[in-house]
């Protein structure tokens, strides 16, 4: 009996205000039944506080926050932002933050060590018989393993993985034959080389060859800022500590760059060229 009215005079105070908000009626004082007990446990659970925990403490665990703006600056563990308002935000982010950068880059933002992504027809060889038209720059993960992935898997998967004949006479036969057959396949794999819109693609064991079209789509689907800039478009999501307005820590931050990357520096504009400077003073002869 003592310990029951212990643990009705912890939870009687803190929850006062949720029980008004919630319209439970308010037990006596010591006086909690195992109905009453459960409908506090909800309640307190509505109001994301936990069993036990004091008023203060759901504040200092802080508060949901969204922040939309512009990126000043970003860096280990940081990111800075001037919001929507012209209000200015540091918020620190870690491992467990979903970062995520998305945008467009020309076909000479490529270079050898990027990741990338593609849909394509992929034959025997590694060859790609016609042009790519889309191409993403990711981040390699486990859950985006390199290699080539035919469609459907199955036989076709099997078809593509065929090991090499092991006779003299069939690789003979083989080494005069054609291909097989191009099967589409996800491609995912690190740039070996690219030049003049042609890349050689290291996809697990397989290296794809492959030429881009004339207007193909370079898009960025990052995991991380890596790629960001000053001027970029941002969403956070995260939780505000108490009496730090300006800061907190995200959960999710959002990146969408402001313009594609690897597009050629624009041309001063005609008429803002430095004016031609005054000619020298001519001295008269002597």
């Amino acid at each position: 009996m003592f310990l029951r009215c212990l643990f009705a005079a912890a939870l009687f105070f803190p929850m006062a205000r949720v029980l008004e908000a919630q319209d439970i009626p308010q037990p006596q004082f010591g006086r909690l039944t195992p109905a009453q007990q459960r409908q506090i446990m909800k309640a307190m659970q509505r109001q994301g506080m936990q069993p036990g925990m004091q008023p203060g403490m759901q504040a200092m665990q802080g508060v949901p926050f969204e922040a939309a703006g512009k990126l000043e600056a970003i860096g280990r563990g940081q990111v800075k932002i001037m919001d929507d308002n012209g209000k200015e935000w540091v918020i620190s982010f870690n491992q467990q933050t979903a970062v995520k950068t998305t945008g467009e880059a020309a076909p000479e933002f490529l270079k050898p060590g990027m990741c990338v992504e593609f849909a394509a027809e992929v034959d025997a060889k590694g060859i790609v018989p016609g042009k790519v038209e889309e191409l993403s720059i990711v981040t390699p993960s486990k859950e985006r393993p390199s290699g080539v992935f035919p469609e459907g898997g199955g036989e076709a998967a099997k078809a593509a993985a065929k090991p090499a004949a092991k006779t003299a006479a069939a690789a003979k036969a083989k080494k005069g034959a054609a291909a097989g057959p191009a099967v589409m396949s996800k491609v995912v794999g690190h740039v070996k080389s690219a030049k003049s819109g042609k890349l050689l693609v290291q996809a697990g064991r397989t290296t794809v060859q492959f030429e881009l079209g004339e207007n193909a789509k370079i898009s960025i689907d990052m995991a991380d800022g890596a790629f960001a800039s000053k001027g970029d478009k941002v969403e956070i999501k995260g939780m505000q500590m108490p009496n730090m307005p300006n800061q907190g820590q995200a959960q999710s931050i959002t990146i969408a760059l402001a313009e594609p990357l690897g597009l050629p520096k624009k041309k001063a504009e005609a008429g803002k060229s430095e004016p031609p400077r005054p000619p020298k003073a001519i001295k008269p002869k002597k």
